[in-house]
């Protein structure tokens, strides 16, 4: 007799429910309370290591990344 033929690629697997109440268009209730947080570059992440703050630097610098408003660290322009 033989066995039944093998299945080729993955399985899926039903998972509960996860739908959570949003309101949109609403500002948060408490915006004092209310933190976001992000895991610095090099932080280690399934497809690679982590680059989140130099990507969004590159399109938006933060106040006191050296590259804010067209100066670097030592107060000199860096526009030409």
């Amino acid at each position: 007799m033989r066995p039944p033929p093998r299945r080729l690629g993955s399985q899926l697997e039903r998972l509960e429910d996860r739908s959570l109440p949003a309101t949109f268009g609403v500002p948060w209730a408490d915006p004092g309370h209310l933190t976001l947080g992000f895991a610095p570059d090099t932080t280690p992440t399934p497809t690679g290591a982590s680059a989140l703050f130099a990507t969004l630097d590159a399109v938006a610098p933060r106040p006191g990344s050296g590259r804010c408003c067209g100066r670097s660290r030592r107060g000199r322009s860096t526009r030409t």
